[in-house]
């Protein structure tokens, strides 16, 4: 099995403290910008399959809008519950000012 390197958006759409759902093929994937690096991780909540771009990054942890379940954005573990399984999370590298994230084939 092969990964596919999925330009998403550009560098500058994100800015310290945001995020921004993004399709990556077979994938929706939230890119967090934490004071300057990004990550990129499942989109869907892994508890109530709320989007996750509608709740809020708190430093490192990215903060479900349903029922406040948090996730580490550095590895996708579960922060606080009421989420038992952690998220995907996908490698992220810039080219020029486009982000991209890798992705299983």
């Amino acid at each position: 099995m092969s990964d596919t390197w999925v330009p998403v958006c550009p560098r500058s759409a994100l800015q310290p403290g945001e995020m921004k759902l993004v399709d990556a093929g077979k994938a929706e994937i939230v890119v967090v910008n934490v004071d300057g690096e990004l990550f990129a991780l499942d989109a869907i909540c892994t508890h109530a399959l709320g989007y996750l771009d509608d709740g809020e990054v708190r430093g490192n942890q990215l903060v479900c809008p349903l029922h406040e379940g948090c996730f580490d954005v550095r590895t996708g573990a579960v922060v606080s519950g009421p989420p038992d399984q952690p998220l995907s999370v996908y490698e992220v590298s810039v080219q020029d000012d486009t982000v991209q994230v890798r992705v299983p084939d």
